[in-house]
């Protein structure tokens, strides 16, 4: 075959392209085909779709109830703000070691309250040499 058979040849394609009758395009959408159907037609997707909404409500409520921390109990209070205090330092007046202690640190105390108990033993024996 040669250039001009060619040439022929694609000439004779274009017009037969151009002779066949073309589709005429529509606005409308296509009709579905009735071998392919939706699983699901309109009401049921609704229907479903709301069944979901609340199965997710319902879990998020379930959820959010499991998390929320115990209440505290009877006698304290709970908010947010600011809090100050008053420190004081307790010191004796003669140094030695504890043999008891009757406060924990952050105990209520009152004036004149016992907190702690000195250990004599020392003090006894400088008395005893003096």
């Amino acid at each position: 075959m040669g250039v001009a058979e060619r040439a022929a040849q694609a000439d004779q394609a274009t017009v037969a392209d151009a002779s066949a009758p073309r589709e005429a395009k529509s606005s409308f959408p296509k009709a579905p085909d009735p071998k392919h159907r939706p699983l699901l037609g309109k009401k049921s997707k609704i229907v479903l779709g709301a069944i979901a909404l609340v199965v997710m409500a319902s879990a998020g409520a379930v959820i959010w109830y499991w998390l929320q921390p115990e209440p505290i109990g009877p006698g304290f209070a709970s908010g947010n703000g600011r809090l100050e205090g008053t420190e004081i330092n307790v010191s004796p007046k003669i140094a030695g070691r504890l043999a008891q202690v009757f406060a924990s640190e952050g105990d209520f105390v009152t004036q004149g309250q016992i907190v702690a108990q000195m250990d004599t033993a020392t003090l006894l024996a400088q008395r005893d040499q003096a």
